[in-house]
């Protein structure tokens, strides 16, 4: 994010405080705190403690707390009190956010040939080209499988043809690569080499087949990914990671190597020593060429609220480099290979102060101005509180 991007937003959010319509539009993330500052020299590494044997059941064991008591519902003040209550980079980890769980799932589901609807529940044919993931790097192997199904028996189908193909800003760009699909456990298969097809691509491929499921009745099944070349890849985590608690928050420092200067988004997701999921957060920030120390903060307040102490396991590290007005407008890192152990915590050692900043002490102040005036705040519709 370039300095005239950054300056404009700044703008955006001065205006966002003279209209309470517009505080609403911004209400699921209002407060944006500034990116901490890159660390260039992390604090003192401490060795990583082994993973330590599960504990009994109970709190620390690792069973999230319960979430704080929501606000009335007619309180406008209180929900969005409630709503900040956390910083903006750093919030809970439900077991059902499976955007976050598994950063790189696929989401694809069998879609029915709709030529057999007409042939009742067990006559009807579903079909799905899927992979593992969505995001890979140069080097990878891609393996694309076809299942077709008719209930829970596979259906045998001919492949009339199989492509990969990389797509630009404007469509489609080189040539066509050939797929060979062989049957692999009832379905049929096919590897793609990203190394050989699209070596120095960037962006997405799409892999195209056609292939017969009945004597004369054939059907298209397309899937997309997408691919950042080996030369591409800004930066590394080294797992030369630490931890600490500064302000009364959980600060993981962790280590990457800097391939790229640039602005940086970088994602964590905390756990108890059980495995239960806890929290997620995130750095974003500039970056400096080199080894060192990025610092992702879980804030205290909300460790607090689970009722979870130290010590913990981070998971699911990744990110990107951002780049403004280029297409695509971020060079991806490989998601980290290793996992860090924190050391133990105790609860007390969290702050239980709710997250402050001036945008939010005014967002706050009009909001009272507006029920002091009798003017209906509606809150937004399904928020989760």
């Amino acid at each position: 994010m370039g300095p005239r991007l950054r300056r404009v937003l700044g703008g955006l959010a001065v205006v966002a405080l003279v209209a309470v319509v517009l505080a609403l539009a911004l209400w699921p993330r209002a407060g944006d705190a500034p990116a901490p500052p890159p660390a260039s020299a992390g604090p003192e590494e401490a060795p990583d403690p082994v993973p330590p044997p599960v504990a009994a059941a109970g709190p620390a064991a690792g069973a999230a707390g319960a979430a704080p008591p929501p606000p009335p519902p007619d309180d406008p003040v209180a929900a969005y009190r409630a709503r900040t209550r956390y910083a903006p980079d750093s919030g809970r980890l439900h077991p059902g956010a499976v955007d976050l769980l598994e950063p790189n799932r696929r989401y694809e589901t069998p879609r029915p040939i709709q030529a057999t609807l007409e042939r009742g529940p067990g006559g009807v044919v579903r079909y799905q080209l899927v992979a593992d993931h969505y995001y890979y790097t140069g080097d990878d192997v891609v393996t694309a499988s076809l299942q077709v199904r008719r209930g829970d028996e596979i259906v045998p189908v001919v492949i009339r043809r199989a492509v990969a193909v990389a797509e630009g800003a404007s469509g489609e760009v080189g040539e066509e690569r050939s797929l060979t699909f062989r049957l692999r456990d009832g379905d049929l298969s096919a590897d793609l080499d990203l190394a050989a097809a699209f070596p120095e691509h960037h962006g997405p491929i799409q892999i195209l087949t056609e292939f017969e499921w009945e004597p004369g009745a054939s059907e298209e099944a397309t899937l997309r990914l997408f691919t950042t070349p080996v030369g591409g890849v800004p930066a590394g985590f080294s797992g030369r990671d630490g931890d600490r608690v500064h302000q009364g928050s959980l600060v993981v420092d962790v280590g990457v190597d800097v391939l790229r200067a640039g602005f940086y988004r970088i994602d964590a997701n905390l756990f108890s020593q059980a495995g239960a999921p806890l929290a997620f957060a995130s750095f974003k920030g500039e970056l400096a060429a080199g080894p060192q120390q990025v610092p992702i903060e879980f804030f205290g307040l909300l460790l607090l609220d689970l009722g979870v102490p130290g010590p913990y396991e981070v998971r699911n590290l990744r990110g990107y480099l951002f780049r403004d007005g280029a297409h695509p407008d971020r060079l991806r890192m490989r998601d980290a290979a290793h996992t860090h152990w924190t050391r133990s915590y105790p609860l007390a050692g969290f702050s239980d102060e709710e997250y402050a900043s001036e945008h939010k002490t005014r967002m706050i102040e009009l909001l009272e101005a507006d029920v002091a005036a009798g003017i209906s705040v509606p809150l937004p519709s399904g928020a989760d509180l």
